[in-house]
């Protein structure tokens, strides 16, 4: 998992491990890390770990999800340079996919699939 965020904190949390759990700066270092059997376990946000899952590691599978309420929640966003010409375009863009459900349809269909996947419980 990645230092300094909700997974890392869900870990200590809900899993309160005797050892400290690995920690790394990326999803490509983790990534690496499981590859290289230096880990046994990925734990990230669900949208992560499902394209992992489908698209980086193979024969991985998603065991569960944790019912998490604690830290800041995360959402995502877009990243444009600062005083970028796109911005308005993009505030726009974004301003209209939410007005017309277009945004709530996508969100569905492609960053919840978190019904398919068991509660962990402790």
């Amino acid at each position: 998992m990645q230092v300094a965020t909700t997974s890392y904190q869900a870990v200590l949390d809900q899993l309160r491990p005797t050892r400290r759990p690995s920690v790394f700066n990326t999803t490509k270092d983790e990534v690496n890390a499981l590859k290289n059997g230096q880990i046994d376990a990925i734990v990230t946000d669900l949208p992560t770990v499902s394209h992992l899952a489908g698209a980086e590691v193979d024969n991985a599978k998603i065991i569960g999800q944790f019912g998490y309420a604690g830290g800041t929640p995360e959402g995502f966003g877009l990243l444009l340079p600062k005083n970028s010409g796109y911005t308005s375009c993009a505030n726009q863009a974004l301003n209209a996919i939410k007005a017309d459900g277009t945004l709530a349809r996508l969100t569905s269909q492609w960053l919840s699939a978190s019904a398919d996947v068991p509660e962990l419980k402790r």
